[in-house]
């Protein structure tokens, strides 16, 4: 009797799972179709762990009742066949048990804690942009830690950057009253999907509000890169060597004198600004690791919570 009660539990589940999959297959083939498709590239990107999470959840749950049919695909299971699939029942169930205690509790702490939560959000904002990103920049836009920069170049990257600093405050300042329903649904996300799906949600979240350190980050990435390559491509000109793209090898080849005058009058200046550009690529990079190390906090406690979820 027991066991049957279990059973309908478990397909009952199973069946919700189901429609919540569905419905997220479904969604997902909207946005793929047409001028849809940016969008759920933007989405991707924004919510790309929560909706990995939600995946792995929802398949969990579909596949809990073959699970609980105790063997399998077989009709008459070997006692090492009934073992295994008792220690992946087993682990299935505790482990989504225990990820929906974990994200209960999360949510009651958010729910009660929702404006000082909202305080500490719009505080860290405030410190990040202020503290460290515009007087960063102003710090740059000197003579950081001795070296001499170019005045110019350092004066049109920090300008550049505290212009998309100012754009991204002046949007927070547009999204800043929708934080508290942003935390209450974080809130609610816990006690019905587990904890690591809210600590997906919150890990993007906190990437979607440090969004400007990523983009700068990118564009920095992208001048310092094609900056090395170029002087990359100046030294084999000196050397008398060329790439061949085709075979995927370096071919000597005689260049003429105008090449070398041309050369050396471009390698110059791209390596004396390569220090500016240097140091606000090094001082990003450092910014952007560091917001991206919740991120690798959450893909930690993500793995451990689906390999007790599949542990046979």
């Amino acid at each position: 009797m027991i066991n049957c009660i279990w059973i309908m539990v478990a397909a009952s589940v199973a069946f919700v799972a189901t429609l919540f999959y569905i419905s997220l297959q479904f969604t997902a083939r909207i946005l793929h179709n047409g001028a849809l498709l940016f969008l759920n590239q933007i989405f991707l990107k924004l919510f790309g762990n929560t909706w990995i999470n939600l995946h792995v959840r929802s398949r969990q749950l579909i596949y809990w009742p073959v699970i609980l049919g105790g063997s399998g695909f077989r009709f008459q299971p070997t006692v090492a066949v009934a073992h295994r699939t008792a220690l992946l029942r087993h682990s299935i169930w505790s482990a989504i048990a225990f990820d929906i205690f974990l994200g209960s509790i999360g949510g009651l702490i958010l729910i009660i804690h929702c404006e000082a939560t909202c305080n500490w959000v719009l505080c860290l904002v405030h410190d990040i942009t202020d503290d460290i990103l515009r007087s960063g920049c102003a710090w740059l836009m000197g003579v950081p830690a001795g070296f001499k920069l170019n005045t110019k170049l350092a004066e049109t990257l920090g300008m550049f950057s505290l212009t998309i600093i100012q754009v991204w405050s002046t949007l927070w300042f547009f999204v800043k009253p929708l934080l508290k329903y942003g935390i209450k649904v974080l809130a609610v996300s816990g006690f019905f999907l587990g904890f690591t799906i809210q600590a997906a949600l919150f890990v993007d979240i906190l990437l979607l509000t440090t969004l400007h350190i990523s983009t700068l980050h990118w564009l920095l990435a992208l001048v310092y890169s094609h900056q090395i390559q170029a002087l990359a491509a100046l030294l084999r000109l000196f050397r008398g060597q060329k790439r061949n793209h085709l075979r995927a090898r370096i071919d000597s080849y005689d260049y003429s004198v105008e090449q070398h005058v041309v050369g050396s009058l471009v390698f110059t200046p791209l390596l004396l600004l390569l220090p500016t550009t240097s140091v606000f690529y090094i001082f990003f990079t450092i910014l952007n690791t560091a917001s991206h190390q919740l991120d690798s906090n959450h893909l930690i406690l993500s793995l451990m919570f689906h390999r007790m979820s599949f542990l046979s």
